[in-house]
C-alpha cells in the first residue's frame, strides 16, 4: 500500500522526486504519512481535469468500509442474476422503514438524484437470482436520501423485510451518461491493456480513496489496483470493451 500511495502521488504532482511516504506506527494502527511540495498539494489531493469519471459507482462499501464524500454516497456490488444481458442494474439500497405505513429510506447510488423522480417501477433481487418487481406509489428526496413507498408494502413490518436490499431498474430507464462519463456497470468487465499492448486483466470492482477512485483489475490470481486518474487511464472505450492505461513504474 505504501508504494501504491507513492505511485499515485508521483503521477499527480509536478515534482515526483520530492514525494515522501512514511509509515507511522500507532498503538493499534499504522498510518501512511504523505509529504509533497506545497505547490503540488492541490494536485495530490485529486485534481482530475480532463479525465472521464463514472457518474455512478457500485462496489463494496461493507467490506472496504470506505466513503467518497465528494461525489458518491454509497456502494454495493451489482446483483447477481442468471441473465446478464437484460438484468436490472442497482441504483440504491433500502436502508430502513420510515414511519408505520411502509415507507422506506433509500440510499441512492447515482449522483443525479433527479433520476429517481421519474421512476415508476423497480425490482428487488432475490436469493435465487430472480427479481421481485414493485410499483412506486410515492417518492421524494429527504436530504441526501430518498423516501419512497412500494405497492404492497403497507406496514413497517413488511418494509423491514426489504431493509438492506438493493433496488434495481432496467438500464434503459436511466438517462444516458454525460459525454466523457460512465456508469459503473459500463466499466465492469472491460479488459485493461497497457499502452504497449500487455493485457492486465478485467475490471471487477471500483472503490474510492477520497482523492480519486481505484479500479480493481484481476487476471487469474493476480490483482492490480489502478487509480482512475488521467495520468494512468489513457482511454476508455466501452463500445469495444477496452481500457488502455499507462504502465507507471512501481504501480504495476
Amino acid at each position: 500500500m505504501k508504494e501504491l500511495v507513492r505511485a499515485i502521488a508521483q503521477a499527480l504532482v509536478d515534482r515526483p522526486e520530492e514525494v515522501e511516504v512514511k509509515e507511522v506506527e500507532g498503538e493499534r494502527t499504522t498510518v501512511l504519512e504523505l509529504r509533497v511540495p506545497e505547490l503540488d498539494l492541490g494536485r495530490s489531493l485529486g485534481a482530475r481535469d480532463g479525465l472521464p469519471v463514472p457518474c455512478a459507482l457500485l462496489s463494496t462499501l461493507q467490506q472496504r468500509n470506505s466513503k467518497n464524500v465528494q461525489s458518491w454516497k454509497s456502494w454495493s456490488k451489482p446483483a447477481q442474476t442468471s441473465s446478464s444481458v437484460t438484468a436490472p442494474v442497482p441504483i440504491g439500497r433500502l436502508l430502513r422503514p420510515h414511519g408505520i405505513e411502509g415507507a422506506m429510506l433509500l440510499q441512492p447510488y447515482l449522483d443525479d438524484v433527479t433520476c429517481y423522480h421519474h421512476l415508476r417501477d423497480v425490482a428487488v433481487p432475490l436469493a435465487d437470482g430472480q427479481f421481485q418487481r414493485y410499483q412506486i406509489t410515492h417518492i421524494r428526496r429527504v436530504g441526501e436520501r430518498i423516501l419512497l413507498r412500494l405497492a404492497g408494502c403497507a406496514s413497517r413490518e413488511t418494509a423491514q423485510l426489504l431493509a438492506g436490499s438493493d433496488i434495481c431498474v432496467q438500464r434503459e430507464a436511466l438517462p444516458p451518461a454525460p459525454a466523457g462519463a460512465f456508469y459503473w456497470w459500463d466499466l465492469e468487465g472491460l479488459t485493461v491493456y497497457t499502452e504497449n499492448g500487455d493485457c492486465l486483466g478485467r475490471v471487477e470492482e471500483f472503490f474510492p480513496t477520497g482523492s480519486n477512485e481505484v479500479l480493481v483489475v484481476r487476471k487469474g490470481q493476480q490483482e492490480i489496483l489502478l487509480p482512475f486518474i488521467k495520468e494512468v487511464i489513457l482511454t476508455v472505450d466501452a463500445s469495444i470493451g477496452l481500457i488502455r492505461v499507462r504502465a507507471i513504474p512501481g504501480l504495476l
